[in-house]
């Protein structure tokens, strides 16, 4: 990604996050302010390694907080009103299907056609 497009983003997030109660407890780096010798991965020798690590969820049992996920299957299977469905409960802190959720801040990217987006996020 471009240092212009991660700029947008961090703008976007942080214009969402501004004087709300969606105040993150982390800041959002930005790409001027990197120490130089950053390093995305982290390193650990095994005697390191909490011995009884605590897992933080998002939705309790589904996801996990910090952690990749992926969302695929067929086309027209659901997956875009599921992930929709799933940011919403998660922005507004409510239980999603009998599950704790902890509130958040947001990102809808829908990289489909605009109309179908709109009805989606209306119904």
């Amino acid at each position: 990604m471009s240092d212009d497009g991660y700029k947008n983003i961090v703008s976007i997030v942080e214009k969402a996050t501004e004087g709300g109660r969606h105040q993150s407890r982390h800041s959002v780096p930005r790409p001027d302010k990197r120490p130089p010798s950053a390093s995305p991965f982290e390193f650990k020798r095994f005697d390191q390694i909490d011995p009884s690590p605590r897992k933080d969820w998002l939705v309790r049992g589904a996801l996990g907080a910090g952690e990749f996920s992926a969302l695929y299957g067929d086309p027209g299977s659901g997956k875009s009103v599921f992930a929709t469905d799933l940011a919403f409960h998660i922005a507004s802190g409510a239980d999603w299907f009998g599950r704790a959720v902890k509130q958040g801040a947001v990102i809808h990217v829908a990289a489909e056609r605009a109309k179908l987006t709109e009805r989606r996020l209306a119904a």
